[in-house]
């Protein structure tokens, strides 16, 4: 049986790609309340696809 910290171990690279996407993610609310639309829409879909989980261009 599996523990929460085997799963982790399991993918580290996964865990690397979720902190680039809420990093991501944060910069482009940002922009939002900042005023730049098109950036921070642009980066929130960049976040989106990041993200594990999100689109893979290797698939």
């Amino acid at each position: 049986m599996a523990t929460v910290t085997d799963k982790k171990r399991e993918n580290p690279m996964a865990f690397i790609l979720w902190i680039i996407a809420v990093a991501i993610a944060i910069y482009g609310i940002l922009r939002l309340v900042r005023g730049d639309i098109l950036i921070g829409i642009i980066l929130l879909v960049v976040a989106a696809a990041v993200g594990p989980g999100g689109y893979s261009i290797f698939k």
